[in-house]
């Protein structure tokens, strides 16, 4: 499993750890209720409920704009109840709240939400340190310490709002909620010593969700390690059936460039430069439908036709390799950079007349986005193409979804090792675009026997461990329906066991 999975399965054990400890809090407030009947205590009760479903939330990471909307919108609901419970206690002068609901794009609300988070946090940590001034009660140290230092974890998102999960201010602002969580715990506790029965029945559960997350984390673990090998496998093969369908293309443009070598009368047109035979001929042999591109070169290196007219006539192309070999009677297909198709699958057969070789035909078939795009609508796979470690083509997009990656420079040591080194296809995770993705590239020879580039196929981790979560999530809910059922007989269980302690 990758640092990044981990850091995941991290995240959802803390937010599984608030979801304890809140709920803990919520169900202390609920049994005070039971006995004062009133709305301060029901207040702090709703609240801190709120906070547990809000953090389960979190843990389970759902995508899409409705669900962080819902996702944050109880947590500041659950934030505003702990403050009037406060309020309630305490009294003070209850500042005026004015609020339009504007619900633009997540993305967009993402710093005015956790500035909201980060304000609830911090009031009721001053209204509790206001309540531990006047009234002495040195019992809520630990609630002021849990409440401050989530304030700071809710804070560390405003000044850094583009950390991801392998920065140092996530895995600070993470370890912030930790120590954040137990000192809550310890408040709890705190109240729970001479009450055998809550106490009994908060260890129960707490237990039951504690264990639930140490499995679901256990069983994901195990998941996405397999998910993550077998992906890298497929990736791998799906690479190699590319490099077959680029090797069925260079079979292709060889037979295309020996077919219109052979056409009668083209040397004496290369000869005589009759451009519109020469027209017809190109014209003839390409086909309308094959996409790939004719070109007929005196024996000078000038071109004479262009089927796809990407040149001009006069055009030379001496000193490209694989003209220069056909030109001394010697075919070749292979992949690599030409002047006037770019990166393509080429082969070049001289055309001989009256055994003297009078000029050289050449196919070829460009490995751009036109060509990447059709696999991917064939088979669904994420392409690139690379010209030596530079990429030229891709399926995949910048993270403003409108611009290809095209232009992007491969410099990762293991991949310029096995790839241009050893000439072997590797599969790694590296970052890509500030994006993990696990990715397999296989080498393409070019006509001197040199690796001339490469080509990848790659998953975004992002995908990989979307799994996991919708496992998490799957495990938590079985969890939840099954204490639900069993609150009332833990209940009982916990409170004749509290008559005999007595």
């Amino acid at each position: 499993m990758t640092f990044f999975a981990l850091l995941n399965n991290v995240h959802f054990a803390i937010a599984m750890l608030g979801a304890i400890a809140f709920g803990m809090v919520g169900w202390l407030a609920v049994d005070a209720f039971l006995v004062t009947r009133d709305f301060k205590t029901i207040s702090r009760g709703i609240g801190f409920f709120l906070l547990s479903v809000a953090s389960i939330l979190h843990a389970s990471q759902f995508e899409g704009d409705v669900a962080r909307y819902l996702e944050y919108g109880i947590y500041i609901v659950g934030l505003l109840f702990v403050i009037a419970n406060l309020i309630a206690e305490s009294p003070v002068d209850r500042p005026e709240f004015k609020a339009i609901l504007v619900l633009p794009p997540i993305a967009g609300a993402l710093m005015l939400l956790n500035g909201a988070v980060f304000a609830g946090y911090a009031i009721i940590a001053f209204l509790a340190y206001k309540q531990y001034r006047k009234e002495f009660k040195y019992a809520l140290l630990p609630f002021i310490i849990a409440f401050v230092l989530l304030a700071l974890s809710a804070l560390i998102p405003l000044v850094y709002s583009d950390a991801n999960m392998l920065s140092v201010s996530w895995i600070c602002e993470h370890l912030l909620m930790v120590v954040g969580y137990f000192s809550l715990g310890v408040w709890v506790w705190s109240y729970l010593q001479l009450r055998i029965r809550e106490e009994l029945l908060l260890v129960l559960i707490g237990t039951t969700l504690f264990m639930a997350t140490v499995v679901s984390l256990s069983f994901s673990t195990l998941l996405v390690s397999r998910i993550a090998s077998n992906t890298a496998d497929n990736l791998l093969v799906s690479a190699r059936v590319v490099e077959q369908t680029i090797g069925h293309l260079s079979a292709e443009a060889n037979a295309r460039a020996i077919l219109a070598s052979r056409e009668e009368g083209l040397g004496a047109m290369i000869q005589k430069k009759d451009f519109a035979g020469l027209d017809t001929i190109t014209a003839k042999v390409s086909g309308s439908q094959s996409g790939g591109t004719l070109i007929v070169v005196s024996a000078d290196g000038d071109i004479l036709a262009n089927s796809n007219s990407l040149s001009r006539r006069s055009d030379n192309l001496t000193e490209e390799f694989a003209i220069t070999e056909a030109m001394e009677g010697r075919s070749s297909s292979s992949v690599g950079w030409g002047a006037i198709d770019g990166f393509a699958i080429r082969t070049t057969v001289p055309v001989v007349e009256k055994e003297k070789i009078v000029g050289v035909v050449a196919f070829s078939f460009p490995l751009d986005n036109a060509f990447v795009d059709g696999l991917k609508d064939e088979t669904g796979l994420d392409l690139s193409i690379f010209e030596e470690n530079k990429m030229v083509a891709s399926t995949e997009f910048r993270k403003d979804g409108r611009t290809r990656l095209v232009g992007f420079v491969q410099n990762n040591e293991l991949v310029n090792q096995s790839v241009f080194e050893k000439s072997e296809p590797i599969t790694l995770t590296e970052q890509i675009e500030s994006r993990t993705a696990l990715t397999a590239y296989v080498p393409l020879t070019g006509g001197d026997g040199k690796v001339a580039g490469m080509l990848s196929t790659s998953k975004l981790e992002r995908e990989i461990i979307e799994t996991m979560n919708t496992t998490n999530r799957y495990t938590i809910v079985t969890v939840m329906i099954i204490i639900l059922l069993l609150s009332l007989p833990l209940y009982y269980m916990a409170r004749r066991l509290g008559e005999e302690v007595h």
